[in-house]
């Protein structure tokens, strides 16, 4: 799973259920040191990958394609964008498919995990 964690009030509430709920075999949350500091989550499963919003688009995919670089397993990843802004959108998309990873959209539908 990669997921965008933003500050965004009310969309955290999807990643934590996406988190606990999912199959994931690993998870990547796409975040500032905010939403790290706050967020809290404690699954082992769990990756932080630390951006800076304030910089261009092209270089915030450029760290999330090195820290995703072989550490993504399984036949796809799960991409979830409720939460983030349109340019940490932007930037995960880019990396993801810089690297030519397939991805199915997973989101959150009757209090389960909907993959589309």
């Amino acid at each position: 799973l990669i997921v965008c964690l933003g500050t965004g009030k009310g969309t955290w509430t999807e990643v934590f259920k996406l988190v606990s709920q999912g199959p994931w075999e690993k998870i990547f949350i796409v975040t500032n040191e905010f939403g790290r500091d706050n967020a809290k989550i404690k699954d082992k499963r769990v990756e932080y990958i630390l951006i800076n919003p304030e910089e261009e688009m092209e270089t915030i995919s450029l760290a999330i394609k090195e820290k995703l670089t072989g550490r993504v397993t399984g036949w796809e990843a799960g991409l979830n964008f409720v939460s983030g802004t349109g340019k940490e959108h932007m930037a995960v998309l880019l990396a993801v498919m810089t690297l030519g990873l397939p991805f199915r959209l997973v989101n959150i539908k009757n209090d389960m995990v909907n993959i589309l």
